[in-house]
């Protein structure tokens, strides 16, 4: 009996061959986002608490609260990062799906939120990188995971580069404004 052709991450044919195995490893590394994803939805509350988890593969990763723009309820994702000066820097990216994640969308609708990384807590203002500073933002996130150009590519659309800053460099900042405020939830919490 002929062997079957199987279906790659993303639903494409791969042949056999080294072509083959070379898709289904770029297809494996293209889920390092949803192994982020993965990883955050499974790690308990006290994990996370402990920030016990949060380099899986050796790859930076945050967890952030957003607020749910349909329910108003805290969502936590693990994402991977790029630290910029103050700031935490994440791709939006969404593979296996058409267009943003949800947890973007949550932060168009409202910017404030909280980040997890180790044990430590801080809210955050997220904000969509304009042009400039997204060119030179994108080489270190691509260079951080290279998946991300094949993600962008596959898409057929810009990756938003979405900055998020602590609240605390923020001027201005409402005094009292803290992460409860932020994403609806304590610190450390869902």
């Amino acid at each position: 009996m002929a062997a079957a052709r199987a279906r790659g991450p993303v639903g494409e044919r791969q042949g056999h061959g080294s072509q083959g195995r070379l898709e289904r490893i770029v297809g494996l590394l293209l889920q390092a986002d949803v192994l982020a994803e993965l990883l955050g939805r499974a790690a308990d509350p006290s994990a996370r608490r402990s920030g016990a988890g949060d380099r899986p593969l050796d790859l930076p990763v945050l967890f952030l609260t957003t607020k749910g723009r349909k329910s108003g309820r805290p969502r936590t994702r693990a994402l991977m990062f790029l630290a910029d000066g103050g700031s935490f820097v994440v791709a939006a990216s969404n593979p296996g799906h058409g267009g943003a994640p949800a947890w973007w969308l949550n932060l168009q609708s409202d910017p404030r939120a909280t980040v997890q990384v180790g044990g430590t807590t801080v809210p955050v203002v997220a904000e969509r990188a304009g042009p400039e500073v997204r060119a030179r933002l994108w080489p270190s996130i691509v260079r951080m995971n290279p998946p991300y150009e094949e993600l962008q590519r596959r898409a057929g659309r810009e990756l938003p580069v979405v900055v998020l800053r602590p609240v605390h460099a923020i001027a201005g900042a409402p005094s009292g404004w803290g992460p409860a405020e932020a994403a609806g939830a304590r610190p450390g919490r869902r």
